[in-house]
């Protein structure tokens, strides 16, 4: 079976033969030694060179081809284009002895490929060349761009859903695995960054890998910016201004307030009370109010709102005693000792009723100390307009008397105000003392004209905050004895009686008592009611009988 090479000589040959059949039926018929003209002069043909050497082609197979424009070229001139896979052929080779190399002259795009000739060069023997091959691989080339505005860190960046490329800093990036050309490519962010918190964004993210690094890619971050926002509560007075940075907001009521700007991750903010409320007047605090904005809204700032308290206080004047108790609202008790300002230890919350009056009055002295601008509504300031004004009271001192029977009693009170009593009953100093003062009472003079001893109980003391009833003055009316001294006795057995119910009998000169005592003022009335005898005398009483009054009474009994 004939080869490709002497099947292709074949048909070059055949196809010269016809050529020439066709010529020669044109202008005459040559005998290979002439040709006749066409006015039938025989002309004599030119001296033929040598036959030509035979020539071959050269061809081979082309693989792996994808993408269009590949050109091959032989011994640096004749170009072949090839378009698709499979075979190719020179059209004019060398002649056989002739040296060939196949190259390539121009490589394939879209995609961009590099192929490689190989047994493309050698010399033509006596047959065509056909094991020339060229294989074609398709060229990988990077993807990758630009970043900037990036501050935050952990940004990702993926290529085509599966390569990923962290990125620090901004400038150049590049990811690792590159891609064939002709191939599609996607770029997204993958992780945002945060610290601060950043919104990156793509541009030129999406192509088809040509014929070199596909580098167009735009990462551009911004800054997320966050509100910061919170919740109201406990606000009852007016206009609460809130500040955060160079921003304020004003809130009316409860609920949540939000300042009109934002702010970038990362910075700072702290929120504080600009103005506090009045009417009533508040003191409002914020919690969590400040730190640096992350990757999300601030809405936990909180400002609660309570009342101001206000202390309760003024002046006291005139104060001597102790124990002064003022009370405020029926529940603050204050003991205040001297006189100047005094203050209640219970604050009031703004826009509250207080009310102070005398819980408990001084004592020694006793005094009376009355409130002015007691009441009042707490405002916006410590109250101290309340006026207490102290003055000294006095008390009666007094009590009564039992048992007198004489007169000319006179009581005294601290060795100087006396007081004359002349009977039974109640009496009282006229000079009153203040609560507090001592007081002494003592008997200054006895009562007389019936002899008697007054003695006093709950006479000392201090003087309490109200007249003293409790003295009590007890009159006793003195006891005396009757004796009966006897002169002159000689007899024996003499008898003595006194007011007609004691005896006493006697045997000898002498001094003799009867037993029983007698009250000043009561009578006393000695006789002899018996004797003497052996021998029987006659004896007499002098100043026998009569009244009792300040001393023992003494009865002389003579007898002769």
């Amino acid at each position: 079976m004939p080869s490709i090479a002497s099947d292709s000589r074949w048909l070059r040959r055949a196809a010269s033969l016809a050529a020439c059949c066709i010529l020669l039926g044109a202008i005459g018929c040559s005998n290979g030694r002439g040709s006749v003209s066409s006015d039938g002069a025989v002309e004599q043909p030119p001296t033929q060179p040598a036959n030509p050497p035979d020539t071959y082609t050269i061809g081979g197979e082309v693989s792996g081809l994808l993408g269009s424009g590949l050109v091959l070229q032989l011994n640096g001139a004749g170009d072949t284009s090839v378009v698709r896979n499979g075979s190719f052929l020179f059209p004019d080779g060398p002649a056989s002895g002739a040296s060939y190399a196949v190259a390539v002259a121009t490589q394939p795009s879209n995609p961009a490929q590099t192929c490689t000739v190989s047994n493309g060069a050698g010399v033509v023997g006596a047959e065509d060349v056909v094991n020339v091959a060229v294989v074609c691989s398709t060229e990988s080339f990077s993807v990758g761009g630009t970043v900037s505005g990036l501050e935050g860190r952990g940004l990702v960046l993926e290529l085509n859903g599966a390569d990923t490329l962290p990125i620090a800093s901004n400038g150049a990036f590049t990811f690792p695995n590159a891609l064939a050309s002709g191939s599609a490519y996607e770029i997204i962010v993958s992780v945002q960054p945060d610290a601060p918190s950043q919104t990156c964004t793509v541009a030129n993210a999406s192509g088809v890998v040509g014929s070199g690094a596909a580098s167009s890619a735009s990462v551009t971050c911004a800054t997320d910016t966050f509100a910061v926002s919170g919740t109201v509560v406990g606000l009852e007075g007016d206009r609460l201004v809130l500040q955060n940075s160079n921003e304020t907001v004003e809130v009316e009521s409860d609920g949540t307030f939000s300042f009109p700007g934002r702010i970038a991750s990362g910075g700072s903010y702290d929120v504080v009370v600009q103005v506090q409320p009045s009417n009533p007047a508040q003191a409002c605090t914020v919690t969590n109010g400040s730190g640096t904005v992350t990757t999300a809204d601030v809405t936990d700032v909180s400002v609660t709102c309570t009342r101001r308290e206000f202390t309760i206080g003024g002046v006291v004047g005139g104060l001597a005693g102790s124990g002064l108790i003022l009370r405020n609202n029926g529940t603050d008790d204050l003991t205040v000792t001297e006189d100047g300002e005094f203050t209640f230890a219970t604050a009031i919350e703004s826009g509250r009723t207080y009310e102070v009056d005398v819980a408990a009055q001084p004592k020694s002295p006793a005094q009376e100390c009355t409130v002015t601008e007691s009441t009042g509504i707490v405002a916006e300031a410590n109250v101290t307009s309340v006026r207490v004004q102290c003055v000294t009271v006095e008390f009666m001192l007094g009590g009564a008397v039992s048992g007198l029977a004489g007169s000319g009693l006179i009581l005294q009170n601290n060795g100087e105000d006396d007081l004359a009593v002349a009977a039974d009953g109640s009496f009282t100093f006229a000079t009153s003392l203040q609560a507090g003062a001592p007081y002494d009472v003592t008997v200054a003079v006895q009562p007389r004209n019936v002899t008697q001893v007054c003695t006093v109980t709950n006479g000392v003391g201090t003087m309490p905050s109200d007249n003293v009833t409790s003295i009590d003055v007890s009159c006793e009316t003195s006891r005396f004895a009757v004796s009966a001294v006897v002169s002159g006795l000689r007899g024996f057995s003499l008898r003595l009686r006194n007011n007609d119910t004691e005896d006493v009998l006697v045997h000898v000169d002498g001094t003799y008592w009867f037993p029983t005592t007698i009250l000043s003022g009561q009578p006393y009335n000695v006789t002899v009611v018996g004797g003497p005898i052996f021998p029987a005398q006659q004896c007499t009483p002098q100043n026998g009988s009569g009244l009792v009054e300040d001393r023992d009474v003494e009865v002389q009994i003579v007898c002769n």
